[in-house]
């Protein structure tokens, strides 16, 4: 039997007086890393998670921590 394996990730503000956390799984991190890099830098992509990046330093404002594989 074979398994796949997920990884569960936060993306948060390292300027902690930006509220709010982002949880995601994915069973391919570092594809799912670089989604969200190029997503959080394209202008058409407006839902909260990327308007909230770019309102606040964008991506190289925030930080991915792996909770669990």
């Amino acid at each position: 039997m074979e398994y796949t394996i997920y990884t569960i990730y936060t993306l948060t503000c390292k300027d902690e007086t930006v509220p709010g956390i982002y949880v995601g799984s994915t069973n391919n991190f570092s594809m799912m890393k670089h989604q969200h890099k190029s997503d959080s830098k394209n202008e058409t992509k407006t839902n909260k998670l990327y308007n909230t990046i770019r309102a606040n330093g964008g991506i190289s404002n925030w930080k991915f921590v792996v909770l669990e594989i």
